[in-house]
């Protein structure tokens, strides 16, 4: 079996395991740390200096995972793109910063070999300061295994020691939903070794699995977009970030300028999505689709393919 098959039926055991678990409607609220209190003053203070309250808004949501007074016409277009993952500071905003500051932290190796590792270091063990943002966490403790021993250890086999570490003591129990997208998307990227087509196709699968575990539909159309905007993302983020950071000093609205761009991204890629219809997933569809990413014999994958098509 090969490693993105089995994330992807790991990723839907942890799916059934929540669909199990009950639903008692509370959100529990967590005691804010004191670097958590001084970032809602900043969003705070950022949302009345503002010049547009739904921009301010969403850059206060991507950089604090406040979505507090977002609307609701919004939200939806993000849902149809797959891109809520952007309201919460995640490993995909972790790593774009770290991607950004990386040539910055390796040109001070002129004074020094060992202090571009230390600021990296350094970088990642911010997010065990915060009280929550456990994906944050997880994605810098991976990235401190894969700076301590990167060159030995394929960063595969490090992401099963960081999340079967955080299954078993991490915070798997505190935030269940946030581990198993983690694993699941995180785990199907670094399945493979470059682009290709079994990579977009196991994300478009993950997606599935996601739909069918929450009883939705998908839209395919809105699943690619969403892929490729995510992609943009990763680049625009660390340049939101430091411009929004920057605010205080400047009175600038750089950030919203930025954020009015990718608000019409997002608008025209909505309106490309209603082209095409939504979809109900199945289960025999997933398993389909694990056999197509398997490798097993073309023979016998024709085989099963056909006993699927007809069971459908």
């Amino acid at each position: 079996m090969n490693k993105v098959v089995l994330i992807l039926i790991l990723g839907l055991v942890l799916l059934h395991h929540l669909a199990q678990k009950p639903y008692d409607g509370k959100k529990k609220r967590s005691a804010k740390g004191p670097i958590e209190k001084q970032m809602s003053k900043v969003a705070r203070k950022f949302k009345r200096g503002s010049i547009d309250k739904t921009r301010s808004k969403l850059i206060v949501a991507m950089v604090f995972g406040v979505k507090r007074g977002l609307p609701q016409t919004l939200k939806k277009k993000f849902q149809t793109l797959n891109l809520l993952h952007l309201f919460t500071p995640s490993g995909l905003h972790f790593s774009s910063l770290f991607i950004f500051l990386t040539p910055l932290f390796n040109r001070t190796y002129i004074w020094n070999r060992r202090i571009p590792k230390a600021l990296s270091l350094l970088i990642c063990f911010f997010p065990f300061f915060l009280v929550k943002f456990y994906s944050l966490k997880r994605i810098a403790f991976l990235k401190i295994l894969t700076i301590l021993f990167g060159k030995k250890v394929s960063i595969f086999r490090l992401f099963c020691l960081t999340f079967l570490w955080d299954f078993f003591f991490g915070s798997y129990e505190k935030s269940p939903l946030s581990f198993t997208y983690s694993f699941i998307f995180l785990g199907v990227l670094l399945s493979f070794n470059k682009m290709n087509w079994r990579m977009v196709l196991a994300l478009i699968t993950a997606q599935m699995m996601l739909a069918m575990s929450m009883e939705q539909n998908i839209n395919l159309a809105g699943s690619l977009l969403g892929f490729m905007i995510t992609a943009l993302f990763s680049l625009f983020f660390p340049i939101l970030m430091f411009s929004f950071s920057f605010f205080p000093l400047i009175g600038i609205h750089i950030s919203e300028l930025l954020m009015g761009c990718f608000l019409h991204l997002i608008n025209y890629s909505y309106l490309a999505t209603l082209h095409f219809p939504r979809l109900n997933i199945s289960f025999e569809a997933i398993v389909i689709i694990l056999i197509i990413l398997s490798n097993m014999r073309t023979m016998f994958k024709k085989r099963i393919l056909l006993l699927g098509l007809i069971l459908l």
